[in-house]
């Protein structure tokens, strides 16, 4: 069976244009690493990732042709190709450019009582005392516990924590992982990597399961007892929404860290790709101890962008009204106390953020309404090919930024 690809290119030499200004995109094609002669390839321009603009063909013998579109307003304007090869064997690729993406504000307004309503919340954790139990997993290259920490509604923190095998007291900075959506396990790698290089770090499951289970623990809870989580409660009063005490699990993992004697008493870091860095916009808005956080193709940003006829952030609360029978009003007064922009207009640490140009989960468009509000110092990685995902370049940028920041 033969292997076909696709790779967009483009006629500018910025991914970033005016709106207005004319984006030009044409497609080059390889059947078994081969440059291919002729054929026909489809086209579709979609702004924000979602809204089909146009579509056509081109002919491939036409070495470069392609398709061209702007955009009016700010926002991504993304173009696929996708080739079907007459034995059925298909090829596809994707690619967007931001117009004017610097000028994508944020399409509500931060509640009046949002600090009178989390500060309510924190007074709520701070009735749990602060205290833990540890497991040693393994002392070697690294120290590594599995750690449940108390927490409010009795579910508690869970997971894996790691310190250097040899530290000294009072020398380690402080880095809290974070995890995305479903339901699973803590994971040890990653503070095993981090504790390697000096840090005290843990990673934690975002619904304070037990740790290392089968598989089908995990999976019949999300089937089930979890199915649609991150909904949950985004129309009702915000504190029984499901990211209420979940942002607070963050909270008092950070708590529990800040008591070890072995950090440094400075640096307190917090890093996580989707919604794990939803819970990372949320820890550092809840805890003014935290001095740099990393956050990937963030979750949670814009969540009510259908109020202004825009697409809306992960988890996508707008259809609780269009799937669902809520309303755009209830949606419109819950969402933003769980909203990236909010906790961003809130927050100035140092900070260090990816973005997929065409990821269709985490839309570019609620990323940046989140990124240009954010008050602190900051740095974007841009990747006009990349979709809801985050490699090892970018796992390193984000680790270096924050060990840099000592």
């Amino acid at each position: 069976m033969a292997e076909y690809n696709i790779e967009i290119f483009s006629n500018i030499h910025t991914y970033h244009l005016t709106c207005g200004e004319e984006a030009y995109f044409f497609p080059v094609l390889s059947c078994d690493g081969w440059p291919m002669l002729e054929g026909e390839a489809e086209w579709i321009l979609r702004k924000d990732n979602q809204d089909e603009i146009k579509r056509g063909t081109v002919n491939i013998a036409n070495k470069g042709e392609g398709c061209s579109g702007t955009l009016k307003e700010p926002g991504f304007l993304e173009c696929e190709y996708i080739f079907t090869a007459p034995t059925g064997e298909t090829a596809t690729h994707k690619m967007a450019v931001g117009f004017d993406a610097d000028k994508i504000q944020p399409s509500t307004d931060c509640p009046s009582d949002f600090n009178e309503f989390w500060n309510g919340q924190l007074k709520r954790l701070a009735q749990v005392p602060i205290q833990g139990q540890e497991t040693l997993l393994n002392d070697g290259a690294v120290k590594l516990w599995d750690v449940q920490i108390d927490c409010v509604d009795d579910v508690p923190v869970s997971g894996y924590l790691a310190r250097p095998a040899n530290p000294q007291k009072g020398s380690h900075p402080i880095l809290l992982n974070c995890q995305g959506a479903g339901v699973r396990s803590s994971q040890f790698h990653t503070p095993t990597q981090q504790a390697l290089q000096g840090c005290i770090s843990m990673n934690i499951n975002a619904h304070g399961l037990e740790n290392n289970k089968e598989a089908a623990f995990y999976q019949d809870i999300g089937e089930y007892k979890l199915a649609g989580y991150p909904r949950w409660g985004l129309d009702g009063p915000p504190e029984q929404a499901y990211f209420c005490n979940m942002f607070l699990r963050v909270r008092r993992a950070l708590d529990y860290m800040c008591e070890d004697p072995l950090w440094d008493g400075e640096n307190v870091w917090i890093m996580g790709g989707s919604q794990g860095a939803l819970q990372s916009f949320a820890g550092a808005y809840l805890d003014k101890r935290v001095t740099a956080m990393a956050v990937g193709v963030p979750a949670g940003c814009d969540l009510t962008g259908f109020v202004i006829d825009r697409v809306t952030g992960w988890p996508r609360p707008d259809l609780l009204f269009l799937e669902g029978d809520s309303s755009p009003e209830a949606v419109a007064g819950t969402a933003p106390y769980f909203d990236n922009v909010n906790f961003a207009r809130h927050t100035n640490v140092p900070m260090i953020m990816s973005i997929g140009f065409v990821d269709g989960t985490c839309k570019p468009t609620t990323v940046y309404a989140a990124y240009n509000a954010f008050q602190g110092p900051k740095q974007i990685l841009d990747k006009p090919r990349m979709g809801h995902e985050g490699g090892f370049d970018i796992q390193q940028a984000f680790l270096s930024f924050l060990l840099g920041q000592k």
